[in-house]
């Protein structure tokens, strides 16, 4: 298909912690995984023929938190960002690329392990969404909104809200009692990919 694909795993540690050092921090203070993953894009691109203008993150759960955290440090490095049932932790205000990014992100509607309301340590995914469209991404105000369709493989349906407008595309995806851990389409998950990275 034309990808590279590298999957760094973060430090396991115990059930309550993070696996990934996802706080949004200062902008001029980097943790050592976003040292890593920036390490990481540098060596594939000067050593393995990766596009620098087509470096793209997908995460799920805390996994897309730290996706969030490398947008927001990374932006001159990364051109995307899927997030699948994350959020993001720390200071929204700490949040202040240099350049937007585009983002799809994807939710359950019933995820009790980050609730798109938000819940401890994590903001709600419309908070996060209206920083993007408002302060970052440039959007205009205004959403379109997708007809119904199926992501997941026991039929549960969903629509991907689309804000208008912006320097660099900003998409919901929420799907309709969908929990933490769904099981996806992967067929149509891909294809959502796909069409964030052309």
């Amino acid at each position: 298909m034309g990808f590279l694909a590298v999957m760094p795993v973060a430090t396991p540690v115990d059930k309550q912690g993070w696996t990934w050092s996802s706080q949004i921090d200062d902008m001029t203070t980097r943790s050592t995984d976003t040292q890593l993953v920036l390490a990481i894009i540098d060596e594939l691109v000067a050593n393995n023929q990766a596009d620098p203008d087509r470096v793209y993150v997908v995460g799920f759960s805390a996994g897309a938190i730290m996706g969030y955290q490398l947008a927001c440090q990374l932006s001159d490095k990364i051109k995307g960002f899927v997030a699948l049932s994350g959020s993001m932790r720390g200071n929204l205000s700490n949040c202040q690329p240099a350049y937007p990014v585009a983002i799809h992100h994807i939710h359950g509607s019933a995820d009790s392990n980050i609730p798109v309301n938000g819940g401890p340590g994590v903001s709600s995914v419309p908070g996060v969404l209206n920083l993007w469209a408002d302060m970052i991404n440039g959007c205009d105000g205004t959403v379109s909104n997708s007809a119904e369709f199926s992501i997941t493989n026991n039929a549960n349906m969903a629509v991907t809200n689309t804000y208008n407008g912006c320097m660099e595309t900003l998409k919901y995806t929420q799907v309709a009692n969908g929990d933490h851990f769904q099981s996806y389409d992967i067929s149509v998950l891909h294809q959502v990919m796909a069409d964030l990275f052309q």
